[in-house]
C-alpha cells in the first residue's frame, strides 16, 4: 500500500487548511447527479487505467447546472455532456494507448486517471483530490500520479496547481490560456501546450482594424480567462486606435435567470440614443455559457436582433456550434450569430486519432475505460444505442458511423500535453537509470510516491523538445508557454438544410505570430469566404461600424470622451472647422480635430490637408516689376545720353551755366537712383534690405543737395545787398564741398539708423489674405522717418529758393526748372506717404518707394536737363555764348562783337550788357545794372 503523499513543509499552512476541508469532503450521488458539495472520488465516474505511472487528466465532460437558487449541480446526463469534453478525453486515452502500444517508455506501463471538471472551479478542485492519493486505502492497486493533462478553463487550471504546486505535481494545459499562467513566479509548475491570450487578443485587434471598424462593444465574463483576454485586447485596440464603447462584464455564477436579466439589462444600453451606443462590431471574450446566453438574449429580444450585430469571438465558444444552437436548452441564435468571426487556437487534423474515432460504435467499444461514450453516441446522433428512439430503432442507432465527425479543435494539444509528460519521464529514466529507459528503483522512487520528484519532473519537463503534432518545433520558453502562436480565423456559414447540420465555421483565414517580444503577427484573410450578417460577401461588403458619421467639409470632428473617460479616435460632434480669431486656417488632421496649419501654410479645399504657402514678394516676372525695370532702364538710357552730351559740349555755354560740377552729381545721383530699382526687384535678403533702407536717401540727398547749393547760390549772387562785391563760396570747389557735407550727413544718419536696427529680411503672414509674404522688416520704422525728414528738408529748402529766385533775368530761368522739380518732388512724396504708411499691404511698399524715387530722379531730370538737351542736340545754334543773353539786349550785343571784332570775356559782355541796357526804357532803372552785375558773377564761376 503506497504512502500518501505530504505537501512541502513551505506550504504546510495552506495545506493544513486544505486537509480541513477535506475532512468534510465525502460525495452526494443521486439518480447520477453529483451535488457540489462534500465528495467521494472513489464513486465519481471517471475514466482510469492502472500503469507504473500514472497521468492525471481533467476534462468538461459535462456542464454543471444553476438550480433556482444558483447553486451548481453536476448532472451526468446525456443533456449535460460536452461533445468537445468528451473529444478531448478520447485524445488522450488515445495518446496513452499509442504510446504504449508503441512501448515509448519501454516496458514502463502507463496509466491514466481522467475526470470530469463540469466546468467549475470548486468541483474540480475537489476532483483533483484523487490525483494526490490522499486516500491511497481507498484505491486499490493505485500508482501515484506523477502529472496531469487539464485543465480547459484558466479559472479551473489556477484553481488546481495552486493544489498540485503543494504537492509538486506538475500541470500541463491543452486550453487554459489565461495571461495569469504566465507567471512563473506564482504558477511555477504550469505548463501549456498553445500560446497564451495575449496573442489571440491581438489578433482579434488587427482582424478589427484590418476590416476598416474603428469603434466596438466589449462582452467578457468574469474570472482570468475573460478578465485577462479582455484586457488584452484593450491594449491591443489602443495601439491600434480603436475605440472601445460600452464595456459589459458578465458573470455567469449568479442564478440563471438573473443572469438573462443582467445580460438584457447590459446590452439594452446599447439601444439608447447616444453616440457611444452606436456601433454594431461586439467582441466577446467568454466562456461558451456566457457567449451562449448572449446570443439568446439578442434573438429574442427585438430591439437587439434589428441591430444586426458583427460578432468577434474568442477560442472558448468561438467554432462551437452549442453557442448558436443546443437543442436541449431550446437555444436557436443562428440568425443572430451569421457571418461571426472567431479566433481559435489552430486546428490540426490528427490524422491517426480520426481514424481511431472514426471506428468507434457501441457495439465495438467494449472497453468501459469511457464510461461516457454512451451518451457521446446518444447526443452525437439523438437516439440510444441500446434502446433506440421514438423514430429509430436501437439496430438502426448502433449502424450510425462516427467517420464524418469534426473533432474538436484542440484535441491535437491534448495529445501535445501528453507528449510533453512522456518525453519528460522519459529523458529522466534515462538519467536516474544509467542511460536505460525501465523502472530501476532510482526511478520507482519517484513514481510509487514515497520521494517527491515532482520538481525534477518539472525540470525535464521545461527543456522538452520534439516534433509537435502541428509538425513544428515543440518547446517551452520561461513562462511554460509554447513559443509558436498560431490560429484559425473561422466564420459562421449558414448553410441551405435542417440545423444543426448547416452550421458551419469556416475557416476564412490565419494569423501567425511574427514577433515574439512584440506580440505583432500576419494577418491573412480570404476575401471570397467571407460572409457576413447583411447576406453579403466579400471584403468589399464589410458591414459599416461607425460611432459616428462623416462630418461635412468645413467642419471639424469634436472627439467625444468614452465611458472609461479617454478621448475617442472615432466617436465625434461635428462643428464648423472655423475656429476664433487666433486661428489662419485649418485642415482635418487623422484624429478628427480641427487644428491650426503651420504659419506658412493653409488648408487644401477640402479642409484634409495643410499646404506650403509659396512666398510673395516683387518677382522679376511680375508686372509691376516689369514695368519699374524698364522704367529705370529707360531711365538710365536717358541719363548715359545727357552725360554723352554734357561731356562732348563741356565747354558750351549752356552748359557752362549749368554749373557744370554740381550738374554730374545730380546726374549721378539721378543715375543710381534708376539703378536702385533692380535692388528693389527680387527676394528681399538683409544686404538687399540693407540698400533699400540705406541707398534711397543718400542719393536723393546728393540730387536735392545739389539742387540746394545751385538755388542758393543764385539767390545769394541775385539778391546780395553790395552789388560790387562778390558773394563767398560760389566757386564750383566750394560748391561741391557743401553738396558733400549734405550727402555725409546723410550718410551719418543712414549709418546710425543700420547700427540701431540691423535690416533684415523676414517672412510675414498675412492673416486676413492667408498669405505668406516676404519682405524686409524695420522699413517702417522711426529710422526712417528721420531719414525722409532730412531729405524732405532739402526738397522744402530747393523749393523755398527756388521761390526766392524766380524773378531773376529770364537768361537765368534754370531757376524756373528748378522751382518746377522742387514742386513736382513735393507731390511726388506727398502722395507717397500715405501709399507707403497706410494704403498698400507690405509687400508692395518697396515697389512705391522705388517708384517714387525713380519718379523722383525723373522729374529733376526733366526738369533741369531736357531744356539744356533741347538746346545742345536739336538747337545747337542757340547754345553760343549770344544765347545766353536777353532779346532786349541782342541787338546791342551784337553790335558791340561786331565792333571789337572779337568774342570778348563774360566781364566784358557783362559790361557792355549792361551798357547797353542802361540805354534801353525800363520801369526800373535802378535795379538793371545790379542784375547785370550778377550776370557776370554766375558767368565768372
Amino acid at each position: 500500500m503506497m504512502a500518501a503523499v505530504k505537501p512541502r513543509h513551505a506550504d504546510f499552512p495552506f495545506a493544513f487548511a486544505f486537509l480541513l476541508l477535506l475532512e468534510g469532503c465525502r460525495a452526494q450521488v443521486t439518480d447520477g447527479t453529483v451535488m457540489l458539495g462534500p465528495c467521494d472520488m472513489t464513486n465519481n465516474p471517471d475514466c482510469k487505467r492502472v500503469g507504473d505511472v500514472v497521468l492525471g487528466g481533467l476534462f468538461p465532460v459535462h456542464k454543471a447546472k444553476k438550480d433556482e437558487q444558483g447553486d451548481l449541480q453536476c448532472v451526468d446526463t446525456t443533456t449535460t455532456l460536452n461533445e468537445f469534453g468528451f473529444e478531448r478525453l478520447e485524445a488522450m486515452r488515445f495518446a496513452v494507448q499509442k504510446a504504449n502500444d508503441n512501448k515509448f517508455l519501454g516496458n514502463v506501463k502507463i496509466g491514466f486517471d481522467m475526470r470530469d471538471t463540469c466546468q467549475d472551479s470548486t468541483y474540480a478542485l475537489r476532483q483533483s483530490l484523487g490525483f494526490l492519493n490522499i486516500e491511497a486505502s481507498t484505491i486499490p492497486d493505485y500508482s501515484f500520479t506523477v502529472g496531469v493533462a487539464g485543465a480547459a478553463s484558466s479559472g479551473i487550471s489556477i484553481a488546481v496547481t495552486d493544489l498540485l504546486n503543494l504537492f509538486e505535481v506538475p500541470l500541463v494545459s491543452y486550453a487554459s490560456t489565461s495571461a495569469k499562467l504566465s507567471v512563473v513566479d506564482r504558477y511555477p509548475s504550469f505548463f501549456r501546450t498553445l500560446p497564451p491570450d495575449r496573442f489571440q487578443a491581438r489578433a482579434m485587434a488587427d482582424i478589427v482594424h484590418k476590416l476598416g471598424w474603428r469603434y466596438v462593444h466589449t462582452v467578457h465574463s468574469t474570472g482570468a480567462y475573460g478578465g485577462d483576454g479582455i484586457s488584452s485586447f484593450y491594449k491591443a485596440a489602443e495601439a491600434l486606435e480603436i475605440d472601445v464603447g460600452a464595456r459589459i462584464e458578465l458573470s455567469p455564477t449568479a442564478p440563471s435567470q438573473e443572469f438573462r436579466d443582467s445580460i438584457r439589462g447590459a446590452l439594452d444600453n446599447l439601444t439608447r440614443d447616444d453616440p457611444l451606443s452606436r456601433g454594431n462590431l461586439l467582441v466577446m471574450f467568454a466562456h461558451l455559457d456566457v457567449a451562449k446566453n448572449v446570443m439568446d438574449v439578442i434573438q429574442k429580444t427585438k430591439g437587439l436582433r434589428e441591430r444586426q450585430f458583427t460578432f468577434i469571438g474568442s477560442d472558448a465558444w468561438g467554432d462551437k456550434v452549442e453557442a448558436v444552437y443546443d437543442r436541449d436548452e431550446e437555444i436557436n441564435s443562428v440568425e443572430v450569430a451569421r457571418g461571426m468571426l472567431s479566433v481559435v487556437p489552430e486546428a490540426v487534423l490528427v490524422r491517426e486519432l480520426k481514424e481511431h474515432v472514426a471506428q468507434l460504435n457501441p457495439t465495438n467499444y467494449t472497453n468501459k475505460e469511457n464510461p461516457w461514450f454512451a451518451q457521446y453516441w446518444e447526443k452525437k446522433f439523438q437516439c440510444d444505442p441500446e434502446k433506440g428512439s421514438p423514430n429509430i430503432s436501437a439496430t438502426a442507432c448502433t449502424n450510425k458511423s462516427l467517420a464524418g465527425v469534426n473533432l474538436d479543435s484542440k484535441v491535437a494539444y491534448v495529445v501535445d500535453a501528453v507528449h510533453v509528460f512522456l518525453h519528460a519521464l522519459k529523458d529522466m529514466m534515462m538519467d536516474r537509470c544509467k542511460g536505460k529507459v525501465e523502472m530501476c528503483p532510482n526511478a520507482t522512487r519517484c513514481f510509487n510516491g514515497t520521494q517527491f520528484c515532482g520538481n525534477e519532473l518539472r525540470d525535464y519537463i521545461q527543456k522538452v523538445t520534439f516534433t509537435a503534432e502541428s509538425n513544428d518545433p515543440f518547446k517551452f520558453d520561461n513562462n511554460g508557454d509554447f513559443v509558436s502562436a498560431k490560429y484559425d480565423i473561422k466564420n459562421l456559414h449558414i448553410l441551405d438544410g435542417p440545423e444543426p447540420d448547416n452550421i458551419r465555421f469556416e475557416n476564412v483565414g490565419t494569423w501567425q505570430l511574427d514577433n515574439l517580444t512584440s506580440g505583432a503577427g500576419i494577418l491573412f484573410l480570404n476575401d471570397e469566404l467571407l460572409w457576413w450578417v447583411n447576406g453579403k460577401r466579400g471584403l468589399q461588403n464589410v458591414p459599416v461600424e461607425n460611432c459616428s458619421p462623416e462630418c461635412s467639409i468645413g467642419q471639424f470632428k469634436r472627439r467625444l470622451k468614452l465611458h472609461d473617460n479617454t478621448p475617442s479616435f472615432t466617436c465625434w460632434e461635428c462643428t464648423d472647422c472655423r475656429g476664433d480669431h487666433m486661428y489662419v486656417s485649418f485642415a482635418m488632421d487623422r484624429y478628427g480635430r480641427c487644428v491650426k496649419c503651420q504659419a506658412n501654410s493653409t488648408n487644401t479645399e477640402d479642409h484634409t490637408d495643410c499646404t506650403v504657402l509659396e512666398e510673395e514678394y516683387l518677382a522679376h516676372d511680375e508686372g509691376l516689376a516689369i514695368f519699374l525695370m524698364v522704367l529705370a532702364v529707360i531711365g538710365v538710357a536717358l541719363v548715359t545720353l545727357t552725360f554723352v552730351a554734357f561731356f562732348t559740349k563741356w565747354g558750351t555755354p549752356v552748359v557752362m551755366a549749368s554749373s557744370r560740377e554740381l550738374s554730374m552729381v545730380l546726374l549721378s545721383g539721378i543715375l543710381l537712383c534708376f539703378l536702385l530699382t533692380f535692388v528693389f526687384v527680387g527676394r528681399p535678403s538683409d544686404i538687399a534690405c540693407g540698400i533699400q533702407r540705406f541707398c534711397p536717401v543718400i542719393f536723393l540727398s546728393m540730387i536735392f543737395g545739389a539742387l540746394l547749393i545751385k538755388t542758393n547760390r543764385i539767390s545769394r549772387v541775385f539778391n546780395r545787398e553790395v552789388k560790387a562785391q562778390r558773394p563767398p563760396f560760389i566757386s564750383p570747389i566750394s560748391q561741391l564741398v557743401f553738396c558733400g557735407i549734405i550727402v555725409v550727413i546723410s550718410c551719418v544718419i543712414g549709418a546710425v539708423w543700420l547700427l540701431i536696427s540691423p535690416p533684415e529680411a523676414a517672412t510675414k503672414i498675412e492673416t486676413e489674405n492667408v498669405k505668406v509674404v516676404r519682405i524686409c522688416e524695420h522699413m517702417l520704422d522711426p529710422g526712417l522717418l528721420v531719414s525722409w525728414v532730412w531729405i524732405f528738408f532739402l526738397i522744402i529748402a530747393c523749393t523755398y529758393y527756388g521761390f526766392q529766385t524766380r524773378k531773376i533775368p529770364e537768361n537765368f530761368s534754370e531757376t524756373m526748372f528748378i522751382s518746377f522739380a522742387a514742386y513736382a518732388e513735393c507731390i511726388i512724396w506727398l502722395a507717397f506717404i500715405p501709399f507707403g504708411f497706410v494704403g498698400l499691404d507690405d509687400q508692395y511698399i518697396t515697389a512705391i518707394v522705388s517708384l517714387a524715387v525713380m519718379l523722383s530722379a525723373l522729374a529733376v531730370w526733366g526738369c533741369l536737363f531736357v531744356p539744356k538737351l533741347y538746346i545742345v542736340i536739336l538747337r545747337p545754334e542757340r547754345n553760343k555764348r549770344q544765347a545766353g543773353i536777353h532779346r532786349s539786349s541782342t541787338t546791342a550785343c551784337r553790335e558791340t562783337v561786331k565792333r571789337t571784332g572779337s568774342t570778348s570775356q563774360s566781364s566784358s559782355e557783362a559790361k557792355n550788357d549792361g551798357e547797353t541796357a542802361s540805354k534801353q526804357p525800363s520801369k526800373q532803372p535802378s535795379k538793371q545794372p545790379k542784375r547785370l552785375n550778377s550776370l557776370h558773377f554766375l558767368n565768372s564761376v
